[in-house]
């Protein structure tokens, strides 16, 4: 599947703080515990408002192969095109983001969706949500926001 690159808007997108919230992991914990819905529909509009593509970057991808996890994503309700996995470099997020964007071309514009703050030089494309509630409506502007950015 060849990507366009250089025109697309991307989501950095991390689970556990994200979509998965408080309330999720009282119902099944680790990587059973369920997309809290009104998280997933935040996603949701971004990804329809935006057309952005999404970059899994979550402890959950690894070991994982990116079919199984464009599976999971799909099967769990995520209505965006998952197109990769940064590498897994044992250091910041933000690093590992740098390596994806420098290996996979220049995008048009990019936000990163984390509960973390170890975007290193991306904090101006960091919409940084709160465990205990994830994703919310507020943040997804603020995200659209970021992505429409000219």
């Amino acid at each position: 599947e060849i990507l366009t690159m250089g025109r697309s808007k991307l989501i950095f997108l991390d689970i556990d703080g994200v979509l998965v919230n408080r309330w999720s992991l009282m119902q099944r914990g680790g990587m059973n515990a369920p997309f809290a819905p009104s998280c997933l529909q935040a996603l949701n509009r971004i990804v329809e408002q935006t057309k952005a593509d999404i970059v899994i970057t979550s402890t959950w991808r690894l070991g994982m192969k990116i079919a199984e996890i464009k599976k999971l994503m799909k099967g769990r309700g995520v209505k965006g095109r998952i197109v990769g996995l940064p590498p897994d470099l044992m250091l910041t997020r933000g690093t590992e983001i740098a390596a994806w964007l420098e290996e996979n071309g220049p995008v048009k514009s990019f936000v990163i969706l984390d509960d973390g703050s170890d975007v290193g030089p991306h904090k101006d494309r960091l919409v940084q949500t709160k465990f205990e509630i994830g994703l919310t409506a507020e943040d997804a502007d603020q995200a659209m926001e970021i992505l429409n950015e000219q």
